[in-house]
């Protein structure tokens, strides 16, 4: 059992500030977190959203010199308040960083109380599950709303090339066939015309289906860090140009399939399925146990979640936890001014609000 006497709870802002930043660091590498909880994403975070950076952090002692669990978060501050999720920006989700040598519920117990204490007074505030992380960790927290739907799946790397080919699906293993006989070539870069290919098939494939476009700041900072060994870049080549790309993060046993782009004009010769096959092979070849597709939403993405599926990806439900204070929506709002003022942050589920007819105009619904 873990002495609670000498536990010590403190807000810590991500600084440079020597010790904490080695004792957080510390902290994920003995707890095999995902990149989303590292500092550098922290920071990029700052950024793209305007909002700051925290952490909830446990220590086993006074002296703070042993970290054994932490929130990290971003807050936000609007017309409506503070929001604060962790974390904000399409699907990050470091959920709960815990010392696995600790008593799990015990220090998750600790982390939302002080989440929720740090959090009281604020309009909004979330915290995404960790993929694959037992929910039960977070049943303590009083939220408002518990929001599930959608899915956590990762692909496990094998280990050999004929054990990974052949626990795909049959059809994944024919357009990888299909791809390689047309002479589909993939290759991991880090130049910056290539990047500037995956931004433009991006906005595209993005604009044509009417979803989110991932801001400039977003690739000015993946070409500040294109370099650095945990940034993977690859493109797939066909005839004289790129034809497919994506960019994900490597941290500890973990890929993070971030951002997938295709040429819709050669959709037909499967490109992306050879570059996702030919990725993972260059990734086990570095050691790195899983795939991490991210979340996907089944209502209203089933052939994006049927293509993972394909890939021998493995599944879990996974929640955001909501806590929204004194039912802070006692006042009509638009969706358009919530998106301006708490840009790329998760307020509240859409099943829990209601639009008036004719306008855009929110009210949370009411419990009871």
């Amino acid at each position: 059992m873990i002495e609670t006497k000498t536990m010590s709870k403190w807000i810590s802002e991500l600084s440079n500030e020597a010790q904490f930043t080695m004792a957080y660091r510390d902290l994920l590498q003995r707890s095999k977190a995902l990149f989303y909880a590292t500092p550098k994403y922290l920071r990029f975070l700052e950024k793209v959203t305007g909002g700051k950076a925290w952490s909830v952090c446990l220590y086993d002692d006074l002296s703070q010199s042993k970290m054994i669990g932490a929130i990290p978060f971003v807050m936000k501050n609007g017309q409506h308040g503070t929001v604060v999720n962790s974390l904000p920006f399409f699907g990050s989700n470091p959920g709960m960083i815990i010392d696995p040598d600790y008593p799990q519920a015990e220090v998750a117990k600790y982390l939302i109380d002080a989440f929720q204490g740090v959090s009281r007074k604020f309009f909004s505030s979330t915290i995404i599950q960790r993929p694959f992380e037992d929910p039960v960790l977070y049943e303590n927290g009083q939220w408002s709303y518990i929001d599930q739907s959608r899915v956590a799946m990762r692909t496990k790397l094998k280990t050999t090339e004929t054990d990974l080919i052949f626990s795909f699906h049959g059809k994944t293993k024919n357009l990888i066939r299909k791809a390689y006989r047309v002479g589909v070539k993939v290759k991991r870069v880090r130049d910056l015309s290539s990047l500037k290919i995956i931004e433009r098939l991006h906005v595209i494939n993005m604009t044509a289906i009417g979803a989110p476009v991932k801001p400039p700041m977003f690739f000015d900072w993946v070409r500040d860090c294109r370099l650095e060994p945990e940034t993977f870049i690859a493109v797939a080549w066909y005839e004289k140009g790129i034809v497919a790309g994506l960019i994900g993060f490597i941290y500890g046993e973990t890929f993070e399939y971030f951002m997938p782009v295709v040429d819709h004009a050669y959709r037909n010769v499967a490109p992306m399925n050879l570059l996702i096959y030919e990725s993972m092979l260059i990734l086990q070849e570095m050691g790195i146990m899983y795939w991490n597709w991210g979340g996907t939403n089944r209502a209203t993405m089933e052939s994006v979640y049927h293509f993972k599926k394909r890939f021998a990806a493995e599944e879990q439900v996974y929640k955001y936890y909501t806590k929204i204070e004194e039912q802070s929506f006692d006042f009509p709002v638009s969706q358009k001014a919530l998106n301006d003022d708490y840009k790329y942050f998760f307020i509240a589920p859409y099943s829990q609000t209601i639009s008036c007819q004719g306008s855009d105009i929110l009210f949370l619904k009411r419990e009871g």
